[in-house]
């Protein structure tokens, strides 16, 4: 079901907008292992499941050239929209079967995308097409949601995982990775060289109008909608209301720090 709802221009054009910037930690990180595993320079990154290509434009200063795919349409529209780097070609491709040659890439970057893939066909598939100490990154990140906000922070973080998880009901069984911070997507991998890191954090500054906007643009917020219209806007609008009840009166002008934590696999292919 998550995959139809990708494939709307509503759900990527919303997606682009509100989702939480991509980490620069989480890049540093992956070049950084990189750097260890693998000799300079590094010709082809490969972006699955690349959205909106968020990540992908992040990737391609390290890179000579930045391969980019995802299965949705509207995705891949809305990331050559907003894209500018001369280096990124983007592409509707299954990430299961890449139209790549073996062992022609230095590392597969794969952002809140590799546990809506048939895991095991695309590692298989993965291992094809990475050179011999080529690198692998995946990531996400989790349901500990925080906000901060003078006195108020504990309520706010209460009320909006409660919101998150009354709408975590419609969402996709493969989310339920989130929970488990990818541990079953590091068990799963198979190759030996291979490091899970939790715990990475992010802080983002958020105003109410875009913290609905971000409760909206999860894939489980439009399935809801589409199950429950009316029901979908009612409580979109309720828990607005609430929202504004507990930042008060300058809730309009509120500037709230959010906090979220990213999980990386980290794996690298022998060169044997």
């Amino acid at each position: 079901m998550a995959n139809r709802i990708f494939k709307k221009n509503e759900f990527s054009s919303m997606y682009q907008r509100y989702m939480p910037p991509p980490s620069q930690d989480v890049i540093d990180l992956i070049l950084s292992y990189m750097e260890k595993k693998k000799a300079k320079p590094y010709e082809v990154a490969v972006d699955v499941g690349c959205g909106t290509g968020r990540y992908t434009e992040l990737l391609a200063s390290h890179f000579q050239k930045v391969l980019a795919f995802d299965s949705s349409e509207s995705q891949i529209n809305e990331a050559k929209r907003v894209g500018s780097s001369k280096n990124v070609h983007y592409q509707i491709s299954s990430c299961e079967n890449l139209p790549l040659e073996d062992e022609s890439v230095d590392l597969i970057h794969g952002s809140r995308s590799v546990h809506f893939f048939d895991m095991d066909t695309f590692f298989q598939e993965a291992i094809r097409i990475l050179k011999p100490n080529g690198c692998i990154a995946f990531h996400i990140f989790n349901a500990d949601h925080k906000i901060e906000y003078g006195n108020c922070s504990e309520t706010l973080t209460d009320f909006f995982n409660q919101v998150w998880y009354a709408c975590y009901k419609y969402a996709d069984k493969a989310m339920d990775h989130l929970l488990d911070d990818y541990e079953r997507v590091f068990k799963a991998l198979p190759l030996i060289d291979k490091e899970w890191i939790t715990n990475i954090p992010q802080t983002i500054p958020i105003t109410l109008q875009d913290l609905m906007g971000l409760l909206k643009s999860f894939h489980m917020s439009h399935i809801y909608a589409e199950q429950d219209p009316s029901g979908a806007n009612e409580f979109h609008i309720r828990n607005e209301k609430r929202f504004q009840e507990i930042l008060g009166a300058d809730f309009e002008k509120a500037v709230m720090k959010f906090q979220i934590k990213h999980c990386c696999v980290l794996a690298c292919k022998s060169s044997e």
